[in-house]
């Protein structure tokens, strides 16, 4: 948060951001460096040139995107869930996913068939209470389901290159995952694909003070893509055996759901 000019580190953070997601942008091997207002300057690269420039079109001003809008936070605070940022977008931040990954020259769609791939998310936060490495959940979905049927797979994504990442999620049926930053791969997840989500049912924080409310995080943003099936499930319990089952139960549900939508395709072709 805050300006890339703030510090010298949040500057050279802003520059390790740029170069790792810039290719969603503009593709593979972009040659743009990261400019701010401090290192800003059209002087010409050839000395006498004239430092004008003339374009019939062209365009100047700040880029910021926000996935909640500016009048409420990530969902830290129970006022942020009184209304909607991205209600009715579901299509434009479809064609925006297809976009970038258009880009990265992957594919767009997939067809959800055996073995569907039920990937985990583990350590996806930086924060210790939102750390989990899933080890009982991968367990109990490896016995629980035939590996011709269903492939579970864990990994920490923020180990694989921004490429991986996208590669893994575009042939991914079920992702798994702690809310948050480190969910947003999820994103890219091919349309029809499902989402868990663990919250801290407990975490909510507003001016600096623990609330004990429920902290979704991100929650307008992942409601809203509309080419995904979205679920939220509580983190303090999760290793009870009565969530543990009902975890199974959702994937069942939604490879279930899978199976449905295929069946019908058939009568569309």
């Amino acid at each position: 948060w805050a300006s890339c000019d703030w510090r010298d580190e949040k500057r050279e953070d802003c520059a390790k951001m740029h170069k790792k997601f810039l290719p969603l942008m503009v593709g593979s091997n972009p040659i743009h460096e990261l400019t701010t207002t401090e290192t800003f300057s059209f002087l010409p690269k050839e000395a006498g040139k004239s430092n004008l420039i003339c374009a019939r079109h062209g365009l100047a001003g700040i880029g910021s995107l926000t996935d909640h809008g500016v009048n409420k936070l990530h969902g830290w605070e129970m006022d942020d869930y009184a209304i909607t940022h991205n209600h009715g977008r579901g299509g434009m931040l479809y064609e925006f996913r297809n976009f970038m990954v258009n880009n990265l020259q992957l594919p767009i769609e997939y067809n959800h068939k055996p073995p569907f791939r039920v990937v985990f998310s583990a350590m996806s936060s930086s924060i210790q209470s939102r750390q989990m490495d899933f080890t009982t959940q991968i367990d109990l979905l490896q016995k629980s389901f035939n590996s011709q049927y269903v492939s579970v797979e864990s990994y920490v994504l923020k180990d694989l290159s921004l490429e991986e990442q996208v590669a893994i999620a575009g042939k991914t049926s079920i992702f798994i995952s702690g809310c948050g930053g480190g969910a947003v791969t999820a994103t890219f997840l091919p349309k029809g694909a499902s989402v868990i989500l663990y919250y801290l049912e407990d975490g909510g924080v507003k001016d600096g003070k623990d609330t004990g409310t429920p902290a979704r995080l991100d929650w307008d943003l992942f409601n809203n893509l509309g080419y995904l099936k979205v679920h939220w499930l509580p983190k303090r319990t999760m290793q009870n055996e009565p969530d543990i089952r009902a975890l199974a139960v959702l994937v069942q549900h939604e490879l279930d759901a899978l199976l449905r939508e295929h069946s019908y395709d058939k009568f569309f072709s």
